[in-house]
């Protein structure tokens, strides 16, 4: 199990200057909204990611007046010791993690993998196609060592094979055919890696997680029809033409969706928004699931508990939330009366103007 006993850090926005003892399971920080919240969970994210999840300029997130931020933290990863640092600011990367100089953000994210559940949410039901690939690709970085690789070897080959479209190649030439092998080869590993995810996520999530909080079945569904059926290079090749006129390949794992189904029908149709945040938590959890069965040590961020929920639906999520079993830090504008007062499970924090209390049970 990977937790985070000491978090500190300073000029994170608001949060001038902190230092707190965390609790390996459950984490609870309430308060008014610009209070400083959102900012302790943005602080374990960068320490992750290397960025902020709220924006895409660090300058953003740097307190006013200041040229960098600060935030380190250590506690224990498999029964050892573990600490880990960032300084960043404009141009300024610097992390290290027991010591160690980290080179990639990649790296970084294998050694520290966090899920996060925010207010965007609903993005991933709603949004592009895009948005669901991201989320099953980045799924899939986290549980297969070698799916990184396979994904920048497709990318690399389809730059190729759009760029010789671009420039008008002849279509029948080698070179294009030699791309569209390694895209063929390299895509059917990627659908074969994607379907096989899904479908163990799926099973997680109906068998394990989504009871939790809401009755009934989910399903999701990986979109590739349109070229499995006659195999994707036989679909590149006769599409040539036609991609040809456009500039860029229509057909590959780049093009894919997903859709998720609850009860039969999709679930940013069949369900309210405060369901649709129970449905992506369950979601989160089976993901955190099939992490753990490879040997990962995840953590879990959710930012602003109650909204979109009532004090039903936040009990259940809490429930859910400790049952994953991995260590979860919460934000919400009031302390639910459902939280609970084991000090083995849960630590509570009161946040207020960027200064950050424990509070005595």
């Amino acid at each position: 199990m990977l937790y985070i006993e000491e978090l500190k850090g300073n000029s994170i926005r608001n949060l001038k200057n902190f230092s707190i003892k965390t609790n390996p399971a459950l984490n609870f920080f309430y308060g008014a909204n610009a209070s400083g919240k959102t900012s302790i969970l943005e602080s374990i994210y960068l320490l992750s990611r290397l960025k902020s999840f709220r924006t895409k300029r660090i300058s953003d997130v740097i307190s006013r007046g200041e040229d960098r931020l600060q935030i380190f933290a250590a506690g224990k990863l498999k029964n050892q010791t573990f600490s880990v640092g960032i300084e960043k600011g404009r141009g300024l990367t610097r992390i290290k993690f027991n010591t160690e100089q980290v080179k990639t953000a990649s790296e970084q994210v294998k050694k520290l993998p966090i899920y996060t559940l925010t207010p965007e949410h609903y993005i991933l039901f709603v949004g592009s196609p895009k948005e669901r690939r991201h989320w099953l690709d980045w799924s899939l970085f986290h549980v297969e060592q070698n799916y990184l690789d396979i994904w920048k070897n497709y990318h690399r080959a389809l730059r190729h094979r759009n760029t010789l479209l671009k420039e008008a190649r002849p279509i029948n030439s080698s070179e294009i055919e030699g791309w569209e092998k390694q895209i063929a080869e390299e895509g059917s590993k990627i659908d074969d890696m994607r379907e096989k995810y899904l479908f163990s996520l799926c099973s997680a999530l109906n068998e394990k997680r989504l009871p939790f909080v809401l009755p009934g079945e989910a399903n999701i569904n990986y979109l590739n029809k349109d070229y499995a059926k006659n195999g994707l290079r036989k679909t590149l090749e006769t599409n040539r033409n036609r991609e040809a006129s456009k500039g860029y390949t229509f057909f590959g794992p780049h093009r894919t969706d997903i859709l998720f189904d609850y009860q039969g029908t999709r679930v940013e149709k069949h369900l309210s928004r405060g369901q649709i945040k129970l449905f992506a938590a369950s979601l989160i959890s089976a993901q955190i699931e099939k992490l753990k069965e490879k040997g990962g040590c995840p953590i879990m961020l959710v930012d602003d508990l109650s909204a979109e929920l009532d004090d039903k639906s936040s009990a259940k999520m809490l429930k859910l939330l400790l049952a994953n079993n991995t260590q979860t830090f919460v934000t919400s504008i009031a302390l639910p009366e459902t939280i609970t007062k084991d000090k083995n499970k849960a630590s509570v924090f009161h946040v207020e103007h960027g200064s950050i209390k424990k509070v005595v049970k």
